[in-house]
């Protein structure tokens, strides 16, 4: 990295801890809290002490957030009818209340695209702590870029010891998408998310701080260099949440 944009500090967010790891060191010298995405006030006084900070990058768990794939209807063509379809479908899928969770997309009205809610409340505390983060986003949106980067077909996994999301791409597009907490099983899992995409379940890019631990007929286990910390620590508050 070059010198003139140093390495920034990590914060780590999951339901129910976080994690702070400063920047220019091991993963040893991290701090775990007991507090996360489920209490944004305690969290809010946690991160106070860091708003001082200028480079720092937020990963949230994927267990923060809920992912949706969302095929427009005829007729929708306008960025306030796509928002409400998917308002529409968050609160038919996950039986959430949509206004109080922040969506983003790729935002298409003639194909299936990927949206990702947020808790509005977790993304006004980190925000207004650390004003100069310079993203904020689940892990597996990171995994999502860097799966782009190297193919536009095929089935990628993000997985924790706590959590699993999976996704299949089809010329670019996610056609599926699916998180939960991470099934004993993993491979019939996948199995049964690939008869819901209707797509064959063949080669997987596994993207885990604990890929070699993931036994899946013809999977590729890969650490991006790029997403090394993210998965790192990530990785940590996973075996945490089950520990717990």
């Amino acid at each position: 990295m070059s010198p003139f944009r140093p390495e920034p500090a990590l914060l780590a967010v999951g339901p129910r801890r976080h994690a702070w790891w400063p920047h220019g060191t091991a993963l040893e010298t991290a701090s775990f809290t007991n507090i996360g995405a489920d209490q944004p006030d305690r969290l809010r006084g946690a991160l106070d002490a860091r708003r001082a900070g200028k480079h720092v990058d937020v990963v949230l768990d994927d267990a923060v957030a809920r992912f949706l794939v969302v095929r427009p209807g005829e007729g929708v063509v306008s960025l306030s009818e796509l928002r409400a379809v998917v308002a529409a479908r968050l609160e038919d899928l996950f039986g959430l209340d949509a206004t109080a969770w922040c969506i983003e997309a790729d935002w298409q009205a003639r194909r299936p695209f990927l949206a990702c809610a947020l808790p509005t409340d977790l993304l006004q505390v980190v925000r207004e702590t650390l004003p100069a983060a310079r993203s904020i986003a689940p892990a597996f949106v990171h995994c999502l870029a860097e799966f782009r980067a190297r193919q536009s077909d095929g089935w990628l996994l993000h997985a924790t010891a706590a959590q699993a999301t999976v996704a299949r791409l089809a010329g670019g597009t996610v056609t599926h998408v699916r998180s939960s907490a991470r099934p004993d099983d993993l491979g019939a899992w996948l199995a049964e998310q690939a008869l819901l995409a209707e797509q064959p379940r063949d080669s997987v890019w596994v993207f885990s701080v604990d890929a070699d631990a993931v036994d899946l007929a013809g999977s590729h286990a890969t650490r991006p260099a790029a997403l090394a910390r993210a998965l790192q620590l990530i990785g940590v508050l996973g075996r945490q949440e089950v520990a717990a």
